[in-house]
């Protein structure tokens, strides 16, 4: 009786040390994105509302992961730009905006990842796209993949007139990869 009791609990503390060390096992991947001219994205006027769609691409500068350095990114976009209450509790122009991105690793496989922002005020006082993304699926060599992060970029206005895009932009993304790729 001794010894099943002995033999449940070294059970249950494994069992439940997985379960607290798996926040651990993500790492975390600060991906920096030179934005590329050719981008598209079209405006249409609804009231005071304009509704914005479009996509636009980049390549990846990962110096901290080679896994990412040098992939390509492609994101669709879909939002929606507005008077609203702004910075200093002014009125300004808001954007909500929400997408996929298609991270494309040459010989290697793809990361498809949901993301969604508004506007902020950034750290030199300019307004960029801060929001969350979510790691949906990963294809060939990263599959099984899960994961979550930040994104930071340009407000999609900022596209439309392509001499005007001031910053990169940058996915902070906390990736767990299946044991198989450790």
């Amino acid at each position: 009786m001794k010894n099943k009791l002995i033999l449940i609990i070294f059970a249950l503390t494994f069992l439940f040390s997985k379960f607290l060390i798996s926040d651990q096992d993500f790492i975390e991947h600060l991906l920096d994105i030179n934005l590329n001219s050719d981008n598209s994205i079209s405006v249409k006027n609804i009231a005071n509302n304009k509704i914005l769609r479009g996509s636009f691409s980049g390549n990846i500068e990962a110096k901290n992961h080679t896994n990412f350095n040098n992939a390509k990114i492609e994101c669709d976009l879909l939002g929606r730009s507005y008077k609203g209450r702004g910075f200093s509790c002014g009125f300004g122009i808001i954007e909500d905006l929400q997408g996929f991105c298609y991270i494309d690793v040459e010989n290697s496989g793809m990361l498809i990842a949901s993301w969604q922002c508004n506007t902020s005020a950034g750290i030199n006082g300019d307004a960029s796209c801060l929001g969350k993304v979510n790691i949906e699926q990963g294809l060939d060599k990263f599959a099984g993949i899960s994961g979550f992060g930040k994104i930071s970029m340009p407000l999609a206005k900022s596209f439309i007139d392509k001499e005007k895009i001031s910053m990169p932009m940058r996915l902070n993304l906390k990736i767990k990869y299946p044991l198989s790729l450790n």
